[in-house]
């Protein structure tokens, strides 16, 4: 089957499904893939014989990859067409993914790390423009949600395959798992996915090469920077790079850049939004980070830590229909907040577990800050889509997609330092460290007013 031009009037059937569920495979996968290693990092710290703030780097760089090359990707795919890019980013996610498994060190699975990272970006940042081909505009809202529901299924079932998969053989096999399924996507995709459109003079912007060096390089540099801090490096790296930093942003803001969206970034609402976001993602980053080392050092085996571990995601799942409900009656900003606090709380009293606590005594803390998280991140997803026109959604959503992974990485930045500085209590403070964030994310959500966050 030849694949279908996208149209007006989307993919026929049964096409559309086919295509629509490459998308939502290809997105979970990249999302599972980085919750995964999460859980894994004690098992991969222990068989390298590296520290848990050198382990970080497993997930900083995949992080680190996801930021710098986001908006560029997603550029790109404007220019060069979607489905080429999509297609060549999952091959490379495959590729990436043999390469950690073949890793024997932390650089060259860092490494590996990265590159996979640079496909992951490229599925999650295309993955709308994907799905604008595939549906009609009638049924736009309804495939949008079954890929949202597909990336809280890769949430749910992440720490629980992890979990699996590491009670019975090494972490490698976490990356190896991946191959059988980039491998059916590629065959698929060749087939149904919505084919790009002929190129018609002047209907496609321009993509900037000097530009989104600039920006992945900006990013990459502010990131960097963040990373050496936290692993004590020579002051004099730490000078270079913070030069580096300010200089690539001020020639970025000099360029006047088109793949920064910045009038968006001048709405009260989509600001307070996007920066809200920002925190929360941090904390759930640190948190998702904190949570398998605190298991670990009570004793825990690597099955149990994934058993226990997804105590969290599921408590997500089943507080969601409620926080629906929720967010259609309470101003998103107040909502969100008082999600955040009850987070915060959650992650204190955590950290505060006593040693003798049993089994049950553990779970219901993680559940706890699982199900609260539930309540902002339905009606923060709901206000940063109300924040805008819906002219301009397509770019808001890439924006709002970089507040989070930047958030992330940020994340785990700052939980390198609590482990380099704190190595005896490494999971206490990484918890207290992202409770504090929480607080400071409710804070900024609680600015938020009914006005700010809707569209005109």
């Amino acid at each position: 089957m030849q694949p279908a031009e996208g149209t007006e009037a989307g993919l026929p059937r049964p096409q559309r499904t086919w295509a629509a569920g490459i998308v939502a495979t290809a997105v979970a996968m990249a999302v599972m893939d980085g919750i995964m290693m999460t859980v894994a990092l004690p098992a991969i710290g222990r068989e390298l014989g590296i520290s848990a703030a050198a382990s970080i780097w497993v997930v900083g760089s995949y992080q680190l990859a996801i930021a710098m090359v986001l908006l560029p990707m997603g550029r790109l795919a404007l220019v060069k067409g979607p489905r080429h890019i999509y297609l060549a980013c999952i091959a490379l996610f495959g590729v990436a993914s043999l390469a950690c498994a073949l890793s024997v060190d932390v650089v060259t699975l860092s490494l590996a790390r990265f590159a996979q990272g640079c496909g992951g970006a490229g599925m999650m940042g295309i993955t709308n423009a994907m799905l604008r081909s595939i549906h009609p505009p009638s049924g736009l809202a309804r495939g949008v949600s079954v890929n949202a529901m597909a990336v809280a299924l890769a949430l749910t079932a992440g720490p629980v395959i992890a979990a699996i998969i590491l009670g019975f053989v090494s972490w490698h096999w976490l990356f190896i798992a991946n191959l059988p399924v980039v491998a059916g996507l590629l065959l698929l995709g060749r087939r149904m996915l919505p084919a790009d459109p002929p190129p018609v003079r002047g209907s496609r912007p321009a993509f900037d090469k000097g530009e989104a060096l600039l920006c992945a390089g900006a990013i990459g540099a502010l990131i960097l920077l963040l990373n050496s801090l936290a692993h004590d490096m020579d002051m004099a790296v730490v000078l270079t790079l913070a030069v580096m930093t300010a200089g690539l942003w001020t020639l970025v803001r000099r360029r006047r850049p088109s793949l920064l969206p910045l009038s968006l970034l001048r709405r009260r609402g989509y600001r307070l939004t996007v920066a809200t976001t920002f925190c929360a993602a941090a904390t759930q980053l640190i948190s998702y980070i904190g949570i398998p080392f605190l298991l670990l050092d009570r004793g825990c085996t690597q099955a149990e830590i994934g058993l226990h571990f997804m105590a969290w995601p599921l408590a997500l799942a089943a507080a969601s229909p409620l926080a629906v409900r929720l967010a259609n009656r309470f101003a998103p900003g107040r909502l969100c907040a008082v999600g955040l606090l009850l987070v915060a709380a959650g992650l204190t009293i955590l950290a505060l577990t006593p040693k003798d606590a049993g089994t049950l005594d553990i779970l219901w803390r993680i559940a706890l800050c699982g199900g609260s998280y539930a309540l902002f991140q339905i009606p923060n997803t709901r206000a940063l889509v109300a924040s805008i026109p819906v002219a301009e959604a397509p770019t808001a959503s890439v924006t709002g997609a970089l507040g989070r992974v930047m958030g992330q990485a940020s994340g785990a930045a700052l939980v390198a330092m609590a482990f380099a500085g704190w190595p005896d209590q490494r999971a206490v403070i990484a918890l207290f460290l992202a409770s504090g964030i929480a607080l400071f994310a409710a804070f900024i959500s609680g600015l938020r007013t009914p006005s700010s966050t809707s569209g005109t």
